[in-house]
């Protein structure tokens, strides 16, 4: 039989372990400030641009979002992360308790959008141009915090631990998606998809 006491070690040791996970991702990502908002406003003429948005309060979890081996960022609810990158083709990778994935064809100089919500059936959901709301995109943007990466946070601390696991998802992903296979579902973003 338990006692009083053990349940409160319990409890407490739950709440130690979700304040580490808190400051460590504190400790990632800062917020930046946004004074105006336009989808194709930071348009790079080398690079694409690839948001990440989560608009709503879809539960607790934080997502860590890779592009194959290398890290993008953190969202927690209400958070978008803006992401350079080189044009051609990337294998972007979301992790919540399972593995999401998104194969992407990206041109530069053009803007791509990826919304999560898990609120939905369908829960990473590359944006469309021409068939997704641009004012929809723009209100959760607006709503939104962006956080980017911290310079000063040791990230070394927070992607070392997961190189192996992201590495072995990464080629599992890899080989079902070169084989043909759907054993492993992903999201397509094409590079008509871009503002």
């Amino acid at each position: 039989m338990k006692t009083k006491a053990t349940y409160r070690i319990y409890i407490f040791f739950l709440l130690f372990i979700f304040s580490l996970l808190s400051t460590e991702c504190q400790t990632t990502m800062t917020e930046v400030k946004v004074n105006s908002v336009s989808l194709t406003q930071e348009k790079d003429e080398n690079n694409a641009t690839v948001t990440f948005m989560r608009p709503s309060k879809d539960g607790f979890m934080r997502l860590s979002i890779w592009d194959s081996k290398n890290f993008v960022g953190i969202l927690n609810t209400k958070n978008y992360v803006k992401y350079k990158t080189t044009p051609g083709e990337h294998f972007f990778m979301i992790r919540t308790a399972r593995w999401y994935y998104i194969v992407a064809n990206l041109e530069k100089a053009k803007n791509y959008y990826i919304v999560i919500n898990f609120n939905q059936l369908k829960p990473i959901i590359p944006a469309q141009k021409g068939k997704t709301s641009e004012r929809e995109l723009l209100d959760w943007i607006i709503k939104g915090k962006r956080v980017a990466i911290n310079p000063k946070a040791k990230l070394e601390n927070f992607i070392n631990p997961r190189k192996d696991h992201v590495q072995l998802s990464l080629e599992v992903f890899l080989c079902n998606y070169k084989r043909g296979s759907n054993l492993i579902k992903y999201e397509v973003l094409n590079p008509d998809d871009g503002w």
